[in-house]
């Protein structure tokens, strides 16, 4: 079987997230597509609580949450990730996804030419972000509905008291309300 890792903060997680997930599997380029919320950011970027991303996670009910970056309590590498699955289920194939926004940044990721060399990219084209500079390794997703959703628009709606309506799905809008969470 061929999975992609599909990680990311999921800060919150929104319907382009599901949407992503679900264009992978209708277009056969994975059989499955795994959410991976990492649990400390690479790049020290500010998360919500790890529980509080997972269990919105769970309000989006599709697809499997793997909790193998949330649980390791460290920054996360999506090296060591693939290079865990890769060892521990040597049956099935894997490769990662990213939003085509993450091309500038991913010379910078934690050996990302081992990255390329070893385990398939596939980038997902996302509104504002072209599929340029692919490298050697990284496919890109041309012909995929692009996706223009963004966490950091639905944090910045909730803390300016505006709808989510199709952003989010209701419960994920219910969760972040009931927690407090993006309010300032």
């Amino acid at each position: 079987m061929h999975i992609t890792l599909f990680g990311g903060s999921f800060d919150p997680p929104h319907n382009g997230h599901l949407k992503v997930a679900d264009h992978i599997i209708q277009a056969n380029v994975a059989d499955e597509a795994w959410f991976v919320p990492c649990a400390k950011h690479p790049f020290a970027k500010h998360l919500s609580p790890t529980t509080h991303r997972i269990a919105m996670l769970k309000l989006l009910h599709a697809h499997t949450i793997n909790l193998f970056e949330a649980e390791s309590h460290r920054p996360s590498y999506s090296i060591d990730t693939l290079n865990h699955f890769a060892v521990t289920q040597p049956q099935d194939s894997f490769s990662w996804l990213i939003g085509s926004d993450q091309l500038p940044l991913f010379p910078k990721w934690h050996h990302y030419t081992e990255l390329l060399q070893k385990f398939k990219i596939y980038v997902y084209p996302r509104t504002g972000f072209p599929l340029n500079g692919l490298l050697p390794g990284m496919v890109g997703l041309t012909t995929m509905p692009t996706i223009d959703i963004s966490s950091t628009e639905v944090r910045a709606r909730v803390k300016n008291n505006q709808s989510l309506h199709n952003l989010v799905p209701p419960a994920v809008t219910q969760y972040i309300q009931e927690n407090r969470l993006y309010v300032g």
